[in-house]
């Protein structure tokens, strides 16, 4: 039998394109070095796992918003498509366009995302949330756990199908 590998993915990349007041990640932007280094690192371990011969599983957790980087989106569409791979996962604030979606085994894919009250309105969130339904893309929905995020907790969980996931982030 087989043995079925679950990887954490953290690569270099720690910037995002929100300025959360409470998140360090937002403080930083890459350089055009930093980020070609970052895809550099990225490709190497698309190329590794697409050589190995186990069930590989990965979550990637970036340091920021990887999805608004054309080569993240490439690299899940690829992972997809992998045999050996059986789940991409990818944490969003899910800002990106979502359209790239569509060239992905939707069957491996999910995302987690969270919404950020302070960077967009629920209303377009939701929309983006009904975009991945439309899609058939798994996901999850979260909200930092400030106390001033609570009633836009409940909102957001009123606001979306029972069948989504909605959790708070301590």
């Amino acid at each position: 039998m087989k043995p079925v590998l679950n990887i954490l993915y953290r690569g270099p990349l720690e910037s995002c394109n929100y300025d959360c007041h409470y998140c360090p990640f937002a403080k930083k932007k890459n350089t055009r070095k930093e980020l070609l280094y970052d895809k550099a690192c990225l490709d190497k371990f698309v190329d590794w796992v697409s050589q190995q011969p186990y069930t590989i599983s990965i979550l990637f957790t970036p340091w920021g918003e990887a999805l608004i980087r054309n080569y993240y989106q490439a690299a899940i569409i690829g992972l997809s498509q992998l045999p050996n791979v059986k789940k991409v996962a990818i944490q969003t604030n899910l800002s990106s366009q979502l359209a790239w979606l569509e060239k992905t085994n939707k069957s491996k894919v999910a995302l987690w995302t969270t919404y950020h009250p302070t960077e967009i309105k629920m209303a377009q969130f939701v929309e983006k949330c009904q975009q991945l339904i439309t899609l058939n893309i798994k996901f999850s929905v979260g909200i930092v756990g400030k106390t001033a995020h609570f009633s836009e907790a409940q909102q957001l969980r009123d606001s979306l199908p029972k069948s989504v996931y909605v959790w708070v982030n301590a």
